[in-house]
């Protein structure tokens, strides 16, 4: 009897528990959102502490901010010129994106003047995990509007949060317009998505303007507001050609525009003041849509108009309107402008919507601005929109997110048109065309390149679907045919198409692409439970529960560990604020620094110093000269040629090299080669380290084995190099280009060395040889060339490993300056942190920072070094 009574005191009463949860849903729902935001906060706060009051994540952008911050908290504005940034010009700075500033200023006033230990680096370290805290909550809502299910909003949210794909953008000391502009942008959207569908006047009109105010907003945070446009665009073209655009839906879409063009060019003369924004991209691709809008009300609609109605009944109306819409925009825009111009904006657009981040030679030699592979390399699209799982000791990913997303769209494609005639052909055809999008790059790997060539020609998918989207409309002659579709749904595939798109040409725009990809992961488990209710089959809903947690809880301790283990003090900060404290107590104030522009903030805020060039990138010819005429220069002249192009010779000017610069100037050598007078002059300098020590000399160079019984092995670091330039051994004429050093080889015995030898590989006849090199460089002495008829590279030996120094850059100044250390008469070592140049420093780590002051007298008066 006991032990009854005892089991009926822990019995639960799981109906009691249902209907408590069922009559709290909404307070749950809420607390879980709050937990998820939470949780996005902490992920993004791990990094903190290091930071320690006065470091930022990175060192470019985030410190320009920090300064613009301080100035805005000192004086409440930026200046009209900024004197530290492009010597001899200066910079409106009113030209840049400032809102994040301006929020970070006056945050900090309001807190300073409660608590005045606070510094602005403590403002800059809490300024993104607390937005982000703001965009979880408008995500939620966003999320909501399309999939109408709190409870997968929540998923959706979740997924959002812990995305790698906003990592970096979103942690602590990220002073940024990215944290910013990322609540702005989901809360116009969600904003838009309100006024366009509202019934009632009053409700379309509020939301219509909040929507603008908000765009507007996000326009003055970044550049990347052009997206919102976009994808406003892209919908409003789907929303003419399927003939479900009316009069109140255009008021909304009008409103919004109008607003968001207003407050934009009210906040900043970025994009060229009220009377010239419209010139600008971003404002003419909603301008084009809307007006196409408006044309198609008025054929549907205008009386006098009934006649190019009936003479066009055989073509969908929303053809009709696009193509009369297109023609007014074209005649008008000969009128104002001119054909020219029409034609060279026309060229323009296409350019930039084909490649938006790489369309200029220095868009291209950006690292995040390359295209993303599918799996391998860097970024790619598998590990960005995946999952870390551990199996046993190891850790593969597996790209679920990736899966969840692309599933997801291609079944809510489905979804809209398996009740149009044919739509299962457009259902293919959209996802050929999205699968060609991420398949494109798939890998750098060679054995999978048979995947590129079949997904290379993406203007072959994108036409297929084109074609079949336009066969669709003709085969469907009804209008009704087109009103099942819903316009939420397609303004969810309109943002994921373009981002797709984006994302395929810049792993940086991976950013726009975690919007969709999250919702787009929440529609698809939406669409799974279903699926597993109406099959009655509970293993369907617990499995895609399952799927959603194995999602959501590895990535929020994968995200929280990697910030946690975000350091930037640790490698190399500590020996950069070093060198900018001497600069800014050993150099006059009014100095002109010249570098590589990855360091013009770093320079700018920390040092105070003026710069040539910096970040923000506004002149690409100016790295073209630096690159072309300094770093890459043979002689005085060249240099002088630069000095005087910024009016800086006889100045107070300092040159700052880094190692990072090492690596880095397979870039600076390429864009110098755009500089005049400089092309032809791209090179690079590739890292060999040790890896097998002492080991057996190979039977091909048994000539050796007598003298030097072993040999160190050094292996590339940076990737097989090809030697650049032709040369003959024998009978044997090698191309420079299709040959490439697989390996350094140094025999030696207890006693000596023999000579420096390489193993290269020809890819025309595709055989390997060991041969010698022709070139030597050392330390503090020069390049030396052999007494032999070897390959035409130079080695330069360094604790670990070699440089190879192609044997066209040898005599140039960084190589002679920086790399061998040597006194170059006009420039004078002023700073130098004494670290080794290994193969360490050499890859970057360290950093070796040295400092050289320009000797005018010397540079002018010398003809070489």
């Amino acid at each position: 009897m006991e032990d009854e009574n005892n089991k009926k005191e822990i019995e639960i009463d799981f109906d009691k528990i249902f209907d408590f949860f069922k009559k709290h849903q909404k307070s749950l729902i809420y607390l879980t959102l709050f937990l998820i935001i939470l949780g996005g906060f902490y992920s993004r706060s791990a990094d903190i502490p290091q930071l320690k009051h006065k470091y930022l994540i990175s060192p470019d952008d985030p410190y320009v901010f920090l300064r613009y911050s301080k100035l805005i908290a000192q004086d409440g504005k930026l200046p009209s010129n900024d004197t530290l940034r492009y010597y001899p010009d200066g910079f409106d700075a009113t030209r840049e994106n400032a809102l994040s500033a301006y929020v970070a200023g006056y945050t900090f006033k309001i807190i300073h003047a409660i608590n005045p230990n606070v510094n602005m680096f403590d403002i800059g370290a809490y300024f993104a995990p607390v937005l982000f805290m703001f965009a979880l909550f408008a995500f939620f809502f966003l999320a909501d509007e399309f999939i109408k299910d709190k409870k997968i909003s929540l998923i959706a949210t979740a997924i959002f949060a812990f995305s790698p794909a906003i990592l970096f953008r979103t942690v602590g000391g990220f002073l940024e317009k990215e944290p910013l502009f990322l609540p702005l942008m989901l809360t116009a959207l969600y904003f838009f998505i309100k006024s366009y569908n509202s019934k009632k006047e009053n409700k379309l009109y509020i939301y219509g303007i909040l929507a603008g105010v908000f765009t507007g907003l996000a326009a003055f945070t970044s550049g990347l507001f052009f997206f919102i446009m976009m994808f406003v665009s892209v919908f409003l073209g789907f929303e003419v050609i399927f003939d479900k655009i009316n009069l109140k839906k255009m008021k909304a879409v009008s409103i919004w525009l109008v607003l968001s063009y207003i407050i934009t060019n009210l906040l900043t003369v970025k994009y060229g003041g009220i009377l010239r924004a419209v010139k600008t991209l971003q404002f003419q691709l909603p301008l084009v849509a809307t007006i196409i809008g408006w044309t198609h009300i008025a054929i549907k609609e205008s009386k006098y108009l009934t006649i190019l109605r009936e003479k066009t009944k055989m073509i969908p109306i929303g053809i009709t309107s696009t193509i009369v819409g297109i023609i007014i925009i074209l005649l008008g825009g000969i009128i104002l402008l001119g054909l020219p111009t029409v034609t060279s904006e026309t060229h323009h657009i296409a350019q930039l919507l084909a490649t938006p981040m790489t369309a200029s030679k220095f868009g291209q030699s950006v690292s995040e601005n390359q295209p993303p592979t599918f799996i391998g390399g860097r970024s790619n699209w598998w590990d960005t929109f995946g999952v870390a799982l551990g199996i046993g000791r190891h850790y593969i990913s597996i790209g679920l997110v990736f899966l969840m997303f692309f599933t997801g769209a291609i079944l809510l494609f489905r979804e809209e048109f398996k009740k149009i005639k044919y739509g299962n052909y457009l259902t293919w055809a959209f996802a050929l065309f999205t699968l060609a999008l991420t398949f494109e790059h798939f890998t750098g790997d060679r054995k999978y390149m048979w995947v590129n060539v079949i997904f290379a020609p993406q203007w072959a998918y994108a036409l297929i679907f084109g074609v079949m989207l336009l066969l669709v409309l003709i085969l469907n002659k009804s209008n009704e045919t087109f009103k099942s579709i819903n316009s939420t749904t397609m303004l969810l595939l309109s943002i994921y198409l373009v981002s797709i798109i984006a994302a395929n040409g810049a792993v940086r725009l991976f950013f726009v692409m975690a919007l969709p990809a999250a919702i787009l992961s929440g529609y698809f488990v939406k669409w799974a439970i279903k699926k597993g209710e109406e099959l009655d089959k509970n293993w369907i809903v617990i499995g895609t529960i399952v799927l959603a947690l194995l999602v959501i809880i590895p990535s929020f301790i994968a995200v929280s560990q990697s910030v946690s283990h975000m350091n930037p003090g640790a490698s190399g900060m500590e020996l950069w604020y070093d060198a900018l404290n001497w600069i800014k107590q050993s150099t006059p104030s009014d100095a002109i620094m010249t570098h590589w522009w990855d360091y013009g903030y770093l320079l700018q805020t920390m040092a105070n110093r003026t710069t040539v060039v910096d970040p923000g990138n506004f002149y690409d010819i100016r790295n073209y000269d630096i690159g072309g005429h300094l770093f890459n220069a043979f002689n005085y002249s060249e240099i002088l040629w630069f000095t005087d192009k910024y009016h800086f010779t006889n100045k107070s000017t300092y040159l700052v090299i880094s190692s990072e610069d090492i690596l880095k100037f397979v870039q600076i050598a390429k864009l110098g080669s755009l500089s005049e007078g400089t092309s032809g002059r791209e090179t690079f300098f590739t890292i060999f380290g040790v890896v097998k020590d002492k080991s057996i000399v190979p039977d091909n160079i048994d000539k050796y084995k007598d003298e030097y019984p072993y040999v160190v092995v050094y292996y590339p670091i940076t990737g097989y190099t090809p030697i650049l330039k032709d040369f003959r051994i024998g009978n044997m004429l090698y191309d420079g280009e299709r040959t490439y050093i697989m390996e350094y080889l140094q025999p030696i015995s207890k006693n000596s060395t023999g000579p420096v030898l390489v193993r290269v590989y020809n890819t025309i006849t595709k055989s390997m040889t060991i041969l010698p090199v022709s070139c030597v460089c050392e330390e503090h002495k020069g390049c030396f060339n052999l007494n032999n008829s070897g390959v035409p590279t130079c080695a330069m030996p360094i604790r670990g490993g070699i440089i190879n120094i192609p044997y066209k850059s040898k005599d140039i100044l960084f190589t002679q300056l920086f790399l061998l250390d040597r006194n170059i008469s006009g420039f004078e070592k002023v700073y130098d942190n004494n670290l080794t140049l290994d193969v360490n420093t050499a890859r970057g780590a360290g950093p070796l920072l040295r400092i050289y002051k320009y000797n005018w007298s010397a540079l002018e008066n010398e003809q070489g070094w």
